[in-house]
């Protein structure tokens, strides 16, 4: 008898260590799924060599130490259907926090952005006065703002987040948002990428609530990330 109860007892230990080990390991590679879904919706449809400001404006360096400077995709679709671009004079010096070019919407809607670096400005995208949806449509090439001649570069970079950072802090962003808003806005991001003008479907106090909140017109970060 105290044999057969000592086989049950060590059936049952086994049982319970198997059971907890099957356990852990679903949780663990259930753990791994999220980190991989999080770095996927992180980098996403997103060129590796852009750097961001918190003012959502991307910055491109080109070989030749010239930057490319635009507004993110999040900026352009929170701004509405667009009416037109307000933008900077050419070979004009703005400094990184500065006022560079405003965003008007169909609806009048008004949403300025900072300059994310030193530098002067030596053209402006053209094609945007014709097509200002190019901001929306192709935020990341075609859809480019300024190019500029900046100063002291290496500092600037110094208060811009990367590729990877950004998309975790514009999920934190999306949730804001969808909290302000209520469930009635939509889904506003899918697979990184927002619904196109958005920022029509918010009201008015909600939109300008967002506004004063996400584009701070002072906008830095203190340290790369």
């Amino acid at each position: 008898m105290s044999v057969v109860l000592l086989l049950v007892t060590w059936a049952v230990f086994l049982l319970v260590t198997l059971l907890v080990d099957f356990r852990h390991h679903r949780a663990a590679d259930a753990a791994r799924r999220a980190v991989c879904f999080v770095a996927r919706a992180s980098s996403a449809q997103l060129p590796a060599d852009l750097l961001f400001h918190a003012g959502h404006t991307w910055v491109r360096v080109h070989r030749d130490n010239l930057v490319s400077i635009g507004a993110t995709d999040f900026a352009s679709n929170f701004a509405g259907e667009l009416a037109t671009i307000a933008l900077p004079r050419e070979f004009r010096l703005l400094h990184q926090g500065e006022p560079a070019w405003t965003l008007v919407s169909a609806k009048g809607r008004r949403l300025e952005q900072v300059m994310p670096i030193d530098g002067k400005v030596l053209a402006v995208n053209r094609e945007l006065i014709r097509e200002p949806n190019l901001v929306q449509r192709h935020p990341y090439d075609s859809g480019w703002i300024l190019r500029v001649r900046p100063r002291d570069i290496h500092r600037s970079v110094l208060q811009l987040l990367s590729v990877a950072a950004d998309r975790l802090w514009i999920e934190g962003i999306s949730a804001r948002v969808t909290a302000l808003a209520g469930p009635s806005i939509g889904k506003l991001l899918d697979d990184a990428n927002w619904a196109t003008a958005f920022g029509d479907s918010l009201n008015d106090v909600d939109w300008d609530t967002l506004r004063h909140e996400l584009f701070p017109t002072d906008a830095v970060l203190g340290k790369a990330c």
